[in-house]
């Protein structure tokens, strides 16, 4: 202000018979949304100084108490004046006169995550600040409190080494690829969201207890830096209400949700209200806004959900929602373990990167023609990509597979412009992480049920493909314990040469020994010799693949530990060393009949000639399939009539078959 018209406002000021004089210094700016029209509306705060000959103090005073004359009520001492009227005036103008050429205090928005500023462009707001093109500005922040950017002072010459370590350690921690992954597509998801990709998906960590689910959430996905001694502090569990776990929810913009340790509780009312708070949450993110609400005036989720589990129900249609990460076997390898603690011991390696990588995710969305890139880029995946289409639940299996691949697009792209990396470092990144991508596609594939479909696929070409004698429940005479008795042919059970499959419809009723087939309790099962059956499934694998059924990546991944995940396969178990192994192959009884010339004397010591049949026994690798739940009209075709055996059994042979 100038000298005029600071003695203008002097004779002004003491017209009016105040005991006090004020002293304008600066204001401040809330960018608040209207809950009614939903549009971001600008309230100024003026900060005064209010001085007497005794006491003086700092007010605030917004427009409306300012128009009102209320602004005199929040000053903490007895003042005097002749008419509010004029005082206001005189007030008015002196805040006209000095707002003019100055920039605001600080600029407070009510909300989390990515907002655009006229001055600054994209930005993302944290509670002590804002992340912008040009680095961590402290007079924009957000009005939320908990979400404190901790290591802001690491983005000056640390940040890149710390970003390094970080890229280091995820890198070589297996499974910690997707968490990563996970974590940057909640960072980006609001901003793409507006350019219609919308990049919403649950990721759920679960394993056995102390297979570090929770350290491994908390710590990757720390993209404030929070300490570890404060990190437990962010983490929701499903007794709290559904109101409050909804409104973090929906307040939390671009930084992960993290929903800890879902288990089945043990009271039926614990129960049921953490089945349904988790199927809320779960829903409320892939749809983008809170399923449920209780009148709140932001619903928008623009954030991604993790959760740590070792007993999860979602109901069915949630299951496709989540993309599902085991765990189990993270910590048996000792460089995870020395991965996570450093992870864990420098909480400003993941907030170094994410920091850094919002700073330059500020300058691309400034860029819109990046953005329009990225858009072709996603719609061309969408396109092309459709390796698991044929599986069922295949298109929201696919569009999991596509976002995935999608951030790491833009992941590397941050890393190729921001970071030197050797030929070898990116081919090794790369294969890592499409590696771990499939791993956790097929985890929630499996989960759907849509490789049960194609197993039974490979199950039905390899039944239509064969010859079946179905073993007969025939009684002949046999002499145990000084008498003949009528027992099972045990030739009908056994296998035969020309024989491809053996189907043995009641297993009970034959008295086999259900060891064998501990994996499933069967009732009727299809046995083949093993040379025979590895033939059949890879020509089976090829057929389905030449038709375009599945892909070669699904081709790869089709195995006899898969068909026996879904209790077509048989199989017994074995323990050694702690170890416990499945044990598909076991020796079968296999018998082949020879028509042959033979010699000798008769009874009168006369030698002669003469041919006989002969049965010969011996043991053959088999595996076997259960028929349970499938019926037998896919392979009633295929059933070849049972040829007679001229021989017999001998008794010893008999036995050690039975």
């Amino acid at each position: 202000m100038n000298i005029d018209n600071s003695i203008n406002l002097s004779e002004k000021w003491k017209r009016t018979g105040a005991d006090f004089v004020v002293e304008y210094k600066d204001y401040t700016i809330e960018v608040r949304q209207n809950s009614k029209t939903g549009n971001a509306e600008e309230h100024r705060i003026y900060h005064i100084n209010v001085i007497n000959d005794c006491s003086s103090a700092e007010i605030t005073v917004t427009v409306p108490e300012l128009h009102t004359g209320e602004w005199l009520n929040k000053i903490p001492f007895i003042v005097r004046y002749n008419s509010k009227k004029k005082v206001t005036a005189i007030l008015e103008e002196c805040i006209r006169e000095e707002e003019k050429n100055q920039e605001p205090r600080l600029v407070k928005f009510d909300k989390i995550g990515w907002q655009t500023h006229p001055k600054y462009g994209a930005m993302f707001l944290f509670s002590n600040g804002a992340m912008t093109e040009h680095g961590f500005r402290k007079d924009i922040c957000s009005t939320i409190t908990r979400y404190d950017y901790i290591h802001e002072k690491c983005l000056g010459g640390e940040e890149k080494n710390n970003q390094v370590e970080f890229i280091n350690n995820v890198i070589r921690g297996g499974q910690t690829e997707i968490i990563w992954i996970h974590t940057v597509m909640s960072i980006i998801r609001q901003p793409l969201r507006q350019h219609g990709i919308d990049l919403g998906i649950t990721l759920l960590i679960y394993g056995k207890p102390a297979s570090g689910k929770t350290e491994l959430m908390k710590n990757l996905t720390n993209v404030l830096g929070t300490p570890q001694s404060e990190l437990p502090k962010r983490l929701l569990q499903t007794g709290m209400s559904t109101r409050e776990l909804l409104a973090c929810q929906a307040e939390s913009k671009g930084i992960p949700v993290m929903l800890d340790d879902v288990k089945k509780e043990r009271d039926q009312t614990s129960r049921d209200h953490s089945e349904v708070v988790t199927d809320v949450m779960i829903r409320s993110n892939y749809d983008g806004k809170l399923t449920k609400t209780y009148r709140q005036s932001d619903i928008d989720v623009a954030t991604n959900l993790v959760i740590t589990s070792e007993h999860i129900r979602p109901i069915r249609s949630q299951v496709g929602r989540m993309l599902w990460l085991n765990v189990n076997d993270y910590l048996k390898d000792s460089r995870h373990c020395d991965n996570l603690r450093n992870v864990q011991d420098h909480p400003e390696y993941a907030s170094s990167f994410y920091g850094g990588f919002i700073r330059w995710l500020a300058k691309k969305l400034n860029d819109g023609g990046t953005v329009a890139s990225w858009k072709i880029k996603y719609l061309e995946m969408r396109e092309k990509n459709r390796t698991y289409m044929p599986l069922e639940d295949g298109v929201r299996i696919q569009e999991d597979d596509n976002i995935l691949k999608f951030t790491y697009f833009i992941i590397k792209q941050y890393l190729e412009e921001e970071f030197t990396l050797k030929e070898e470092e990116r081919v090794n990144l790369d294969n890592s992480v499409k590696d771990n991508i499939k791993r956790v596609i097929y985890q929630t594939a499996e989960q759907l049920g849509g490789m049960k479909s194609i197993c039974m696929r490979i199950w039905e070409e390899i039944v239509m493909d064969s010859k079946i004698r179905v073993a007969k429940y025939c009684k002949r005479s046999a002499y145990n314990r000084n008498s003949y008795v009528l027992v099972w042919d045990q030739r009908e059970f056994c296998l035969q040469e020309g024989d491809e499959f053996l189907y043995i419809s009641d297993l009970d009723k034959a008295g086999a020994e259900n060891e064998y087939f501990e994996s499933a309790n069967p009732c009727s099962v299809l046995v083949i010799r093993k040379e025979i059956l590895e033939e059949k499934f890879l020509n089976a694998k090829k057929r389905i693949m030449n038709d375009g059924v599945i892909s070669k990546e699904i081709y790869d991944r089709l195995s006899w530990e898969k068909m026996a995940n879904y209790g077509i396969l048989m199989f017994t178990t074995e323990k050694t060393m702690g170890t416990v192994r499945r044990r598909f192959v076991k020796p079968y009884p296999y018998l082949m009949e020879r028509y042959e010339e033979r010699s000798g004397r008769d009874d009168n010591y006369q030698w002669r000639e003469w041919h006989e049949w002969t049965i010969y026994h011996s043991e053959e690798p088999t595996l076997a399939f259960n028929v349970n739940g499938f019926g037998s009209e896919a392979f009633e075709q295929r059933i070849i009539p049972s040829s007679e055996m001229n021989d017999t059994l001998s008794g010893t042979t008999e036995k050690e078959i039975q």
